[in-house]
């Protein structure tokens, strides 16, 4: 299995851009090395309803969304994107769970059953945690690892949040950049917030983590990253 670099950070923080110019240099060196997602099927489903999950802007603007029609449309998402993937009683679960949290971004409208009120990153947030994570914590993680077993060299994972996400990674970046805050205050914001502010939980040892100050522009950031190499190709 390859060695897990978890890369963690606030949104819009700069994980994307540090992890692709940290693949760039560990390939540049002769090591395999490749980018991995835990939220890649949560990004998929999202892909699938219709809710924009990769574009920033789009992500964090809220749509109206018929609440028949979510529902028609998440449970079409989930057998899509993980009927190979998820045995049927979790994928039933993940269903009525996410469904049962997003009843919350109902707004009345004329329409029988209302009308949602949800933007890309809310909803993938809820199908993540309130819906994935009840239906085991490390649903996701589990899925993940399953397939990175196989891969030689290095996995670069952009998205780690959680407590058992960090718990599998052999090594840990956060990359904090100044003026940026938490979208909102859901818990998947929590574990970004607490490192920039100087605290680091007992779950993460000491040795395992390192910080990415990404203060100036990309051509700094790309520095930053060459110089993390040998951090990295010492584990």
């Amino acid at each position: 299995m390859g060695r897990i670099i978890g890369i963690t950070g606030l949104a819009g923080a700069g994980k994307d851009s540090f992890a692709g110019f940290l693949e760039y240099a560990l390939a540049g060196r002769g090591w395999e090395v490749r980018t991995g997602s835990f939220a890649e099927p949560i990004r998929q489903i999202s892909a699938h309803m219709g809710l924009e999950p990769y574009d920033r802007a789009q992500k964090e603007q809220p749509v109206w969304i018929d609440a028949d029609d979510f529902r028609d449309k998440l449970y079409e998402g989930i057998e899509s994107v993980l009927a190979e993937r998820m045995e049927p009683n979790d994928r039933a679960h993940l269903y009525c769970y996410t469904v049962e949290v997003c009843d919350k971004f109902t707004r009345c409208t004329s329409k029988p059953g209302g009308t949602l009120y949800i933007s890309p990153r809310q909803f993938m947030q809820v199908l993540g945690t309130e819906g994935g994570q009840r239906v085991r914590k490390t649903l996701w993680v589990d899925m993940a690892r399953q397939l990175w077993q196989v891969f030689p060299g290095y996995v670069l994972v952009t998205d780690m949040r959680f407590e058992h996400e960090a718990k599998i990674a052999d090594l840990i970046f956060n990359v904090n950049r100044p003026g940026v805050v938490p979208v909102n205050d859901h818990p998947s914001e929590k574990l970004a917030a607490m490192l920039n502010q100087g605290r680091r939980p007992a779950f993460i040892p000491l040795d395992k983590l390192n910080h990415v100050e990404n203060f100036r522009d990309l051509a700094y950031l790309q520095e930053v990253a060459q110089e993390c190499v040998p951090i990295v190709t010492s584990i």
